[in-house]
């Protein structure tokens, strides 16, 4: 995201039907985002949504909305989601086998 575009604070929160993100050209609905991006369908429901200044920012591991996306020489702002552990603990630490989960999570 820009940092220089996107309003402070950010929320995370759940989508409606019909909620639509500037993408590309244009706009599409949150469910035809996910579907593009090969989001299954079991987990579209429940894929958390970024907001900022009330409008939708992004989608999680899917993109940031056309008109916060950085530019060549923008202040970045790099928003992550920790992933649980199989175990269910919220890990702390680097992907480095590209897993999405730490080497050494905490328990």
């Amino acid at each position: 995201l820009s940092a220089d575009r996107t309003q402070l604070p950010l929320l995370v929160g759940p989508w409606r039907s019909g909620d639509r993100m500037a993408a590309g050209r244009g706009e599409r609905t949150i469910k035809r985002i996910l579907s593009d991006a090969g989001v299954p369908v079991y987990r579209r429901t429940i894929e958390p949504i970024l907001y900022s200044g009330g409008k939708i920012a992004g989608v999680f591991g899917v993109g940031a909305a056309g008109h916060l996306t950085a530019q060549p020489g923008e202040e970045l702002l790099v928003i992550t989601r920790r992933k649980k552990t199989d175990k269910g603990d919220i890990s702390h630490g680097k992907d480095h086998d590209g897993s999405g989960y730490p080497e050494n999570p905490v328990h």
